[in-house]
């Protein structure tokens, strides 16, 4: 009997170390999968940190497109007020540039009508010419006529 207690204790013993050494093996598969655990989060906070400055850079190049789209928009305004000016502008010299073409067709045409009654009195001023041409022959011979009958007489 005393050897059976003690082999139950040798065995009871071996037991307790095989649970010994399982518990150690447990205790270093949990501690490897802390230290990876760990490697984890350090490479997680790596990269939390790296976009979150990715994130105030994003932030900061959207405010200023949000700032450069604002200008822009301003920009646009004020250039479209600046064409409706210019519009506005070219419908008047449009409407003066139509005016003053009525005006020169009118000119143009009194012009027309200026050169037809000057060709007119030239033509008449010609006819009047060689009507006086003609008195100043007529008179002239008329004139010899006068001495040679006076010479005659």
């Amino acid at each position: 009997e005393g050897l059976t207690a003690l082999e139950t204790t040798r065995r009871d013993l071996e037991i307790a170390r095989d649970r010994v050494t399982q518990t150690q093996n447990q205790i270093d598969d949990v501690r490897a999968q802390m230290t990876a655990q760990n490697d984890t989060i350090v490479v997680l906070r790596t990269d939390v940190q790296k976009l979150q400055s990715e994130k105030i850079q994003l932030l900061q190049e959207q405010q200023a497109l949000t700032e450069a789209n604002h200008n822009y928009q301003e920009e646009a305004e004020a250039r479209k007020l600046t064409i409706n000016e210019l519009s506005g502008r070219l419908s008047l010299t449009t409407q003066r540039v139509e005016g003053l073409q009525n005006e020169l067709d009118a000119c143009r045409g009194s012009a027309n009508e200026a050169t037809q009654k000057f060709r007119r009195a030239q033509s008449e001023s010609d006819v009047l010419s060689r009507a006086v041409e003609t008195t100043k022959d007529r008179s002239q011979r008329l004139g010899q006529s006068v001495v040679l009958l006076g010479r005659a007489w």
